[in-house]
């Protein structure tokens, strides 16, 4: 969040981060639709302007920023990423150890984060440490109020073991999931809700209520979040160079789309991942919670998931989700199976030669466009 105070030794280091982060939104803010785009505009401002979740700008105000920030995007779209000021010396911006060690002399209370999220876009950021624990055998460091951040601002993440979680980016997230009014999802966030008191006996949403209890549902709701990063780091058929081997291959494509939804459940479903957590800790506002935010292609791969969830309201029976979450699991690994066989052939063929597969295996399947039609594919 702008305005907070930093000591004078940081602030070069401080402005060519962001200066970084504007780079990587000039560069690849194509990646997102146009409704998308503005929603993460919209938050981005807030952050800027050192507002809560809640509190929205005047049209006329956002919309004039919005296209100063698009007109700074012109400018800074074939700019190089900055090297980063480390007192006498200087670092690339994708030396985390070296940034943080040079955070720690003396103790800041800061952290730095740098990698690749959607579409290889560039991440980048410097947070305040509010907690460090380990789950696991994991680190995990809670990281709360933002001096840098990049227009995607992941909020969970994890890098060569260790589990990152942004809270300032968490709570834009959901305060905007709890304002959607989708069809399905209205009962499901209702239901979540309601395990907190924030729902009153008309049905809707205690607007002012929300607001008080906030913080509070945000810190008890990053808990099983915390063990989908767990669940991301249970050895996979999609493990990193996999992964990476196909999304840079088939970039921004359905297949990217698949690769991803597919990681994210088996980190989902596994033992030890988020919705064994919920089981297990019977945590029925994080289980409301994970129906209202499943979505989009992740929604595709879980479809016993809606059933069993509204059984559930019925019979708060719990095995009816671990048995949702036991089939989904068995069956998008063998999927991730696949996925993995294909990534194992790309370095000795060239991408497009096997589109065939890949449409006849994954994209046909589940109905997604064929990769021969739409071309989406690196030549």
């Amino acid at each position: 969040m702008a305005g907070y105070p930093l000591p004078s030794r940081l602030i070069p280091l401080t402005d060519a981060i962001n200066r970084n982060c504007a780079i990587s939104d000039a560069r690849d803010n194509g990646i997102y639709s146009m409704c998308t785009l503005f929603l993460r505009l919209r938050n981005l401002y807030k952050w800027e302007h050192g507002k809560h979740p809640w509190q929205e700008a005047e049209p006329a105000e956002l919309l004039d920023w919005i296209e100063k920030k698009e007109e700074q995007w012109l400018d800074l779209v074939e700019e190089p990423f900055r090297m980063l000021p480390l007192g006498e010396v200087t670092s690339k911006p994708d030396n985390v150890s070296e940034v943080n060690q040079f955070l720690s002399l003396p103790e800041t209370g800061l952290l730095y984060g740098a990698g690749h999220g959607r579409s290889l876009k560039a991440i980048f950021f410097l947070a305040e440490i509010r907690e460090n624990r380990r789950i696991a055998s994991h680190p995990v460091h809670i990281l709360d109020r933002e001096f840098c951040r990049e227009l995607s601002s992941p909020f969970a993440m994890h890098q060569d073991g260790v589990i990152y979680f942004r809270l300032d980016p968490f709570r834009y997230f959901l305060w905007d999931k709890i304002q959607e009014t989708e069809g399905s999802k209205v009962q499901a966030m209702r239901f979540a809700l309601s395990e907190y008191g924030l729902i009153g006996d008309n049905g809707k949403v205690k607007g002012d209520r929300i607001r008080d209890r906030f913080e509070e549902v945000v810190q008890l709701e990053m808990e099983p979040i915390l063990f989908h990063e767990l669940g991301e780091l249970v050895p996979s058929p999609l493990a990193g160079p996999v992964l990476s081997g196909l999304i840079g291959a088939y970039p921004d494509s359905p297949v990217e789309l698949v690769v991803r939804a597919t990681k994210d459940i088996l980190a989902d479903t596994c033992e030890g991942g988020m919705l064994r957590h919920i089981i297990e800790q019977e945590k029925t506002s994080s289980l409301g919670f994970y129906v209202a935010m499943l979505d989009g292609m992740r929604r595709e791969l879980f479809p016993e998931f809606k059933t069993a969830f509204e059984k559930f309201l019925q019979q708060k029976d719990w095995r009816l989700i671990d048995d949702a979450r036991l089939s989904a699991y068995n069956r998008n690994l063998v999927r991730a199976e696949i996925l993995s066989s294909i990534a194992a052939k790309l370095p000795d063929r060239p991408a497009e030669a096997l589109i065939f597969e890949i449409d006849r295996k994954i994209l046909g399947p589940l109905g997604l466009p064929s990769l021969q039609r739409s071309g989406a594919h690196n030549a």
